[in-house]
């Protein structure tokens, strides 16, 4: 009988609805052995759990350079990470969509590839397409371009019309 690889886990995004639920899911699931999750606060809702090892990191941007060794051997790489839909129409959101929208999610990829990683999975949105007018579609799109240029082993793009982010968000 064929014994199952565990996902060890490199997840981005961690601390918004979706990356909270992701956690949930891995936390629960007997096939995932451990999970690293890397952002700008620590998810309180987690913290203890056994499986999960969280790093703090201020700036997300510099994503690209964070180190290695700590994340090193992971299989799989979740990016959670993205701007609410209103921001996109927000001229003074313009430019932290971009960074957050390509800038961390394709420096996470590089980091996850680097890692190891065999499976990249990204939520990115409808209509992502790199050749759009659209810059929400558009950036989405790019993004998706990049991640799939990476030639992980399996990629998984998500692009929901909307997420209900729950009460209050």
């Amino acid at each position: 009988m064929k014994t199952e690889k565990k996902i060890s886990a490199l997840v981005i995004g961690h601390t918004g609805a979706t990356g909270q639920a992701l956690l949930d899911t891995l936390i629960a699931s007997p096939q995932c052995e451990s999970i690293i999750a890397i952002g700008r606060r620590e998810s309180a809702r987690h913290k203890g759990s056994p499986k999960l090892k969280q790093y703090i990191l201020p700036n997300m941007l510099e994503i690209g350079s964070f180190d290695l060794e700590k994340v090193k051997g992971v299989n799989a790489a979740f990016c959670t990470i993205g701007t609410t839909f209103n921001d996109v129409f927000k001229e003074s959101k313009a430019a932290e969509y971009q960074v957050v929208d390509f800038g961390i999610a394709t420096g996470f990829a590089k980091l996850a590839k680097a890692a190891g990683a065999e499976f990249f999975g990204i939520i990115t949105g409808d209509k992502s397409d790199s050749k759009s007018k659209h810059r929400m579609t558009r950036v989405k799109g790019e993004t998706e371009d990049f991640i799939i240029a990476q030639k992980f082993n399996r990629v998984a793009i998500l692009r929901p019309g909307l997420l209900n982010r729950g009460k209050g968000r």
